[in-house]
This record gives structure tokens, C-alpha cells and sequence, in this order.
């Protein structure tokens, strides 16, 4: 008999890899000049107040603030 789990939450699942990741793609945020604000949902484009969806399949994912740089009115 296989020993009983507890159950973990979504989070603690993740591998260090993935968190590392995570946090990186912040980090790359952060540190963007275009950003105003960010939080765990949106980042804020500091040129046209634009809330941008950073939500996606992975914490943080760029793909909507990349897409919204490129098209931006500067």
C-alpha cells in the first residue's frame, strides 16, 4: 500500500524552475520604463494609462504587454 499524500495546494506544486521563471518575467516588467504599475492581474502602461491583462497560463505572462508596446501611441 502506497502511503497516504496530503494535499497541497496549486502553488506548492510548482517546481523551483517555474517560480524562478515567474519571477523573472516580473522582474522584466519591473524594470521596463514603459510600465506605471503593476500588480498580479495588470500592468499599467505609463505612456496611455492602458490596463493590460498580465494574467495568463503562467504568473506574470508578457505576451499581451509585448502585443501592447508594439501597437502603443507614444
Amino acid at each position: 500500500m502506497a502511503p497516504l499524500e496530503t494535499p497541497r495546494s496549486d502553488k506548492s506544486r510548482e517546481r523551483p524552475s517555474n517560480r524562478i521563471t515567474a519571477m523573472q518575467r516580473k522582474l522584466s516588467l519591473v524594470n521596463d520604463p514603459q510600465l506605471r504599475k503593476l500588480t498580479d492581474q495588470t500592468a499599467e502602461c505609463a505612456v496611455c494609462r492602458a490596463e493590460v491583462s498580465v494574467k495568463g497560463q503562467v504568473d506574470y505572462d508578457l505576451a499581451r504587454w509585448e502585443e501592447h508596446k508594439a501597437t502603443c501611441t507614444r
